[in-house]
């Protein structure tokens, strides 16, 4: 079972930005985004720029064995990064296993989590677990 989609609480608030009118400007989460990025990229990942993702959260790929694995983090309280490659079997007929490669894109976001220190209650779900149990449960590890 792949879990690709992981829960936690951060220790410091991320709110974003508003205007003087109180509209949202940057949503909540870009400085947890770009820290999971750099994370990523100082263990050898290539990863795109941190991008806002319609307008509620912020994405980049991070590319494992020639396959682009996405990531969005996202607030729906607590804090959540879902992956997913898009076009799997594409990347399967090609010999780029996309399951395994996904698989250590999580690792590896939960390598930057744990080791950050300001990640906390890091849960683990895979997509019909998540959906199920509306990310209560899971378990400690991808």
């Amino acid at each position: 079972m792949c879990r690709t989609f992981v829960t936690f609480e951060w220790d410091t608030p991320a709110d974003g930005e508003r205007d003087e009118h109180g509209h949202l400007i940057i949503p909540a989460g870009k400085e947890i985004a770009d820290c999971v990025h750099a994370r990523l990229r100082e263990r050898g990942f290539w990863v795109t720029d941190v991008d806002l993702h319609e307008c509620y959260g912020w994405a980049f790929d991070s590319v494992s064995g020639g396959v682009p694995v996405w990531c969005l983090l996202q607030r729906p309280e607590p804090w959540l990064i879902n992956t997913d490659v898009f076009l799997p079997v594409w990347h399967w007929l090609r010999g780029r296993k996309p399951a395994q490669q996904e698989a250590r894109v999580c690792r590896a976001i939960h390598e930057a989590l744990a080791s950050e220190g300001r990640a906390r209650s890091i849960r683990w779900f895979a997509r019909h677990e998540f959906k199920r149990g509306r990310g209560i449960g899971g378990g400690e590890q991808p």
